[in-house]
């Protein structure tokens, strides 16, 4: 059987890509990059929900946190990209801006303020000294990447 996604993919000059927990799966023969994850048979007979499931799981995770280090999404083991849409998040970006800068209370409140709420920005202004507006423009010049910035 063929994986017609893999097949779209294909057509439309995509990377296609698959994650089994078997190996030589028919997926993974279709697809350009094929992630085996073999994970043997389940504790349970026919509860494929147990080993197959949690591996795949943790191979999705992976990608999508290489994914956010590739798009400039952290800075060392933090995640600086995060919009501050709720009190919850609010005291995280406070959080992460402090641990990230060293910076006393006030000096990050006035950097958060300064950069609505941006994080990276915020990390910018306090550890170069320029202005939020300059900040960002640095960024945006650096495709994002806090690190590059600084």
């Amino acid at each position: 059987m063929r994986d017609h996604s893999i097949l779209e993919g294909r057509r439309r000059s995509a990377l296609s890509n698959s994650v089994a927990c078997d190996l030589d799966s028919a997926a993974g023969r279709e697809a350009d990059i094929a992630i085996d994850a073999v994970v043997g048979p389940e504790f349970r007979a026919g509860s494929t929900r147990l080993k197959a499931s949690t591996a795949q799981k943790l191979v999705f995770k992976m990608l999508t946190t290489l994914a956010m280090v590739r798009s400039h999404e952290t800075y060392g083991d933090r995640m600086v990209d995060v919009r501050s849409t709720n009190a919850k998040l609010v005291a995280r970006a406070f959080s992460l801006v402090q641990d990230v800068t060293g910076a006393p209370p006030t000096e990050v409140q006035a950097a958060l303020d300064a950069s609505d709420g941006e994080i990276k920005t915020a990390i910018a202004v306090i550890l170069t000294g320029a202005s939020a507006a300059s900040a960002r423009e640095h960024l945006d010049a650096a495709a994002g990447s806090l690190r590059a910035v600084l």
